[in-house]
């Protein structure tokens, strides 16, 4: 992978960059859920393959992680039963033999009957070996940043995620209808190596937009300046600004934008992640006002997203947020799963029919297996500033025409999971 001045960005500089190569762990408590209900096997034991910790990745991962202890908890809607869980976990280091090694002691020693991790699109060889001898499924937590085209397909492998590409086209698209055709594109260097930042260009240029200017910021040994950039976009007459902007990042673009002026003259029409980010980093507020769409927000009047912030709350003494979400639908996928097939996890004819028909009724709205890419879909929202509700938006299906340059072209090399991974 090169950049603009043709230098080779390789991805360990690049991770180096983004502050995501130190250490993580997390406790992994007995979950007691109720008396044994009657299957052949009343006991289930999740296994955790956890990332290393860094800026980014804490809070989201210790959010997934509560999210699906909170999920094991609640009643499956088939019915009461009692499950006693238990979440084992590791933390990999050492590369592919220390994955290994973790992948081993959790399947061979701990004896766990499924694994949950946090992979991009490419599941290390190690894993999906071990998965195989040992007949045991993997339920990846994601982000969605990448589209499920690139990943060759598994029969143990599964997928939960929050479609944030198909919210990027989705964003794009509103963009171009309500906005004008005529667009800047601005993105942190972390975002611009995901198939998401390209789904918000192709969503806008579907509705017959154009986009004026792109600019990616800090790329690795290049100088840069905020300033300097909006200075250059006012200059192109843009009628909008579509932004991604990620970690460090988020809070100085937004800082800039208001400085530039650009805020009183020309609309911001960002990310969900770019708004969350400045936020949880930057602990800015107000914002500046901007649309942006989104897998699941706080405000969503859907009939179990009330009682999920209201039990996430209780139960991590945190908000929720859609990391949390994520985790819950993993909780009660894996819950469902061991209902559907008595516990017989190790059957993988019958766990993976059991998953790939699975659909569920989240604080997200209903979401469902697809079951040519093993991955959970539902539905995208669009945030208005002042706006007490949201809307749901239309999306795309991954085998659309629109998306063709995304399935057959060049590749970042970007394989992480966005985020949490």
């Amino acid at each position: 992978m090169k950049n603009k001045s043709g230098a080779t960005l390789h991805r360990r500089r690049f991770l180096q960059a983004a502050g995501m190569t130190t250490g993580f762990a997390v406790a992994s408590p007995l979950l007691s859920l109720g008396d044994a209900f009657a299957a052949p096997q009343s006991h289930l034991r999740v296994g955790l393959l956890l990332p290393q910790r860094s800026t980014f990745t804490s809070l989201p991962v210790e959010n997934v992680l509560s999210g699906i202890r909170l999920g094991l908890r609640s009643e499956p809607r088939r019915g009461t039963f009692g499950l006693r869980a238990e979440c084992v976990s590791e933390t990999p280091t050492g590369g592919y033999a220390g994955l290994s090694t973790a992948v081993e002691r959790l399947l061979a020693e701990a004896r766990v009957d499924v694994l949950v991790g946090f992979f991009g699109n490419i599941i290390p060889e190690p894993v999906l070996k071990a998965c195989e001898r040992h007949h045991t499924a993997l339920i990846v937590a994601d982000a969605g940043a990448n589209l499920a085209a690139h990943r060759k397909p598994h029969s143990l492998v599964f997928y939960n995620s929050l479609n944030y590409w198909q919210a990027n086209w989705a964003l794009g698209a509103w963009a171009a209808r309500q906005t004008g055709q005529r667009a800047a594109l601005v993105s942190s260097f972390y975002e611009s190596g995901f198939d998401a930042h390209n789904t918000l260009r192709l969503g806008f240029e579907a509705e017959g937009g154009e986009i004026a200017a792109v600019a990616i910021s800090r790329i690795h040994g290049q100088p840069f300046s905020f300033k300097q950039m909006f200075q250059d976009i006012r200059q192109t007459n843009p009628d909008c600004i579509l932004a991604a902007q990620t970690g460090r990042d988020a809070g100085a673009f937004l800082n800039a934008y208001v400085k530039s002026g650009l805020h009183r003259e020309v609309p911001l029409v960002s990310t969900g992640f770019t708004l969350d980010m400045a936020q949880r980093l930057h602990k800015q507020s107000p914002l500046p006002a901007a649309v942006s769409a989104v897998a699941w927000d706080a405000r969503l009047a859907t009939p179990a997203n009330p009682a999920f912030l209201n039990e996430f709350r209780s139960f991590t003494h945190r908000e929720a947020d859609a990391f949390g979400v994520l985790g819950w639908e993993i909780g009660r996928l894996l819950g469902d799963t061991h209902q559907v097939t008595g516990g017989r996890w190790h059957d993988s004819d019958r766990v993976a029919a059991a998953l790939t028909s699975v659909a569920l009724h989240s604080p997200r709205g209903r979401i469902a297996m697809d079951a040519r890419t093993q991955t959970m879909r539902g539905p995208v929202y669009l945030c208005e500033p002042g706006s007490q509700g949201l809307r749901e938006l239309p999306s795309v299906d991954e085998c659309a025409d629109c998306l063709s340059i995304l399935r057959t072209g060049p590749r970042s090399g970007w394989t992480n999971s966005f985020l949490i991974g």
